[in-house]
């Protein structure tokens, strides 16, 4: 019984031995290399381009947002690739303390006002939606030329000015953004 416990004891301690170098092994000679490099250009320029007509919301107020345009978007003279076009409503968190609605229609439009992306459809961003995508492909643009993320319209409700913790009167903060399409 001795002698089988002690045979045990050796092999689990060899074993154990063997196993430890193995990983040691493994662990000290694994590496990696990973690579960065700088983009030599930007695919597209996305700028503030804002013709929308301001609105100042009081308590139980309904209207429209007037239409106009919010972004210019200007993809390289060199791109071929597809692109997106990502718009956020950057702040909903405080528009719910002024708005008990509010939402806009957006299009991806070139200068004449025809849809580029590929669903050529006006998308909403509102209080419960805050973002849009445009898929934009590559032959629906042309290096070089300015498009237009137009807004078509919109509406709010405000909230009643007693009681609704109308300390602040909150602005849409809209943000674009342009990537490469996956």
């Amino acid at each position: 019984m001795i002698k089988n416990k002690l045979v045990l004891l050796v092999s689990l301690a060899v074993t154990l031995a063997v196993t430890a170098g193995a990983y040691a092994f493994t662990y000290t000679t694994v590496t990696s290399t990973i690579g960065v490099a700088n983009a030599s250009n930007d695919y597209a320029t996305i700028t503030s381009n804002m013709t929308v007509a301001s609105y100042q919301p009081f308590g139980r107020q309904r209207g429209a947002i007037a239409a106009g345009n919010l972004f210019d978007v200007k993809p390289t003279a060199n791109w071929t690739g597809d692109l997106e076009l990502i718009v956020t409503l950057s702040n909903p968190e405080e528009l719910v303390k002024n708005y008990r609605s509010w939402n806009m229609r957006l299009k991806l439009v070139d200068s004449s006002g025809a849809a580029v992306d590929a669903q050529g459809i006006a998308q909403l961003i509102s209080l419960d939606q805050p973002v849009a995508s445009f898929y934009f492909p590559s032959s629906n643009f042309s290096g070089g030329t300015t498009y237009y993320v137009r807004n078509d319209g919109g509406s709010f409700i405000a909230l009643p000015w007693i009681g609704s913790g109308w300390t602040s009167t909150y602005q849409p903060l809209i943000f674009g953004q342009v990537t490469q399409a996956q």
